[in-house]
């Protein structure tokens, strides 16, 4: 306990000791690790984590460069590549990490080859997770080549999820989505095909291509969960996440834009990252490379355990209080509808179990407050003339109401 690992590097095997560290700790937990640019190797053999195979828990560290390749339970939000995932029993509770991004997947810049070259979009990276583990959707609007379908793929890859993709295109119809239904001459009766809806995750590519008939078909789908065909509903599979890359000439209709947790850009990279990015490129294709780190039900799991998180009714009531501030406020036509407060909740829950804690704070909700009530206002004429941004007037809400003093 309470080891100050300057430079060395521990390897080994120890079942009898509480809190050694070791490749493989039966015994107890390991706490008051303080880690700075050193390395513990596992028992996955994975060099860069703290631990390989920890069967009863990792408690209280402090990473600041490593990645932690943890077995247990993932309570704390993070774990690493090449560690063994059975659940024996242990949990990571309170770890902190400078820059965690993610659960079971590599957390630090330098190792953001293995999300498939998304290099310098750390923030970007952990709000798409912080949407999914909320069981939420994602729409990503920007210019073309800045990595929105490469950052879908990659996630998909990494938490082990059955992927289709649909790029959309003005001819596009519902039954290319939905699926349709086909007379069997044998069963002598109509038998369901499903379409590209029917996955875990499904990338559409350019949605807004298409024509607002094919777009409005995602609205049940995106809600609830579920496809009506003929009269007939079927139920998708879980987990279900819906990742949106925008560019195209037909605007979104309001109400599918409310299905979408958060609007989030990409942008371009800075001049260090775009090097890396060329650098990586030179002989071959980093997306090759991801790994998977996740199953689908250790997803459902880990987005069970995030809605557990507790938040207090002070925290309700600042959500509240923010949303009904932009429905009355003089440049916003359209505010944050309940929907709108719901979503902030749950991506405030997802952000706190990501941080390793139980419990939500104010920081949380102001964090994620403009990701995911951007893209659901609508601004009057004057704010346009202006040139104020839905982000200027959610940022004006957020200095215009006042945080909880306690919780």
């Amino acid at each position: 306990k309470n080891i100050n690992i300057a430079s060395s590097v521990f390897t080994g095997k120890n079942t009898d000791s509480v809190g050694a560290v070791a490749a493989e700790n039966n015994g107890g937990s390991i706490s008051g690790i303080s880690g700075y640019g050193n390395t513990i190797k596992g028992s996955g053999g994975y060099i860069g984590g703290l631990v390989g195979k920890n069967y009863g828990g990792i408690s209280n560290s402090n990473d600041q460069s490593t990645v932690i390749a943890g077995a247990g339970t993932v309570a704390g939000g993070i774990a690493g590549v090449n560690g063994t995932n059975a659940d024996k029993g242990g949990t990571i509770d309170n770890v902190q990490s400078n820059s965690a991004v993610t659960t079971g997947v590599l957390a630090k810049d330098q190792y953001a080859s293995n999300l498939g070259g998304i290099v310098g979009k750390n923030e970007i990276v952990e709000k798409i997770l912080m949407a999914i583990l909320a069981q939420g959707h994602v729409l990503m609007e920007d210019v073309p080549g800045v990595g929105k379908t490469t950052t879908a793929m990659a996630f998909a890859k990494v938490l082990g999820l059955e992927t289709r993709r649909v790029q959309f295109t003005s001819d596009t119809v519902p039954s290319d989505i939905l699926g349709f239904s086909v007379y069997d001459k044998k069963s002598e009766r109509f038998v369901y095909k499903p379409g590209p809806i029917m996955t875990n995750l499904l990338l559409a590519d350019e949605i807004n291509r298409t024509s607002s008939k094919t777009q409005s078909a995602l609205l049940e789908v995106m809600e609830e969960r579920q496809v009506t065909v003929d009269g007939h509903t079927h139920k998708l599979p879980d987990p279900f996440v819906v990742p949106v890359g925008s560019a195209g000439t037909q605007l979104l209709p309001q109400a599918q834009l409310d299905r979408f947790m958060v609007r989030l850009e990409m942008g371009y990279p800075d001049f260090a990252s775009q090097v890396n990015i060329l650098r990586d490129r030179q002989t071959g294709d980093p997306l090759q490379a991801v790994q998977t780190v996740c199953s689908a039900e250790e997803l459902l799991t880990m987005q069970a355990q995030a809605q557990q998180v507790h938040m207090a009714d002070a925290l309700l009531e600042y959500v509240t209080k923010l949303a009904e501030a932009s429905r009355s406020h003089p440049l916003v036509v359209l505010g944050v509808s309940p929907r709108g407060a719901l979503a902030v909740c749950r991506m405030c829950k997802s952000r706190a179990f990501m941080a390793g804690r139980d419990y939500v704070l104010p920081d949380d909700v102001t964090d994620v407050f403009a990701d995911v009530c951007a893209h659901r206002i609508v601004l009057s004429p004057k704010a346009r003339i202006s040139e104020t941004s839905p982000s200027d007037v959610l940022a004006e809400v957020l200095r215009q109401v006042t945080r909880p003093d306690h919780i």
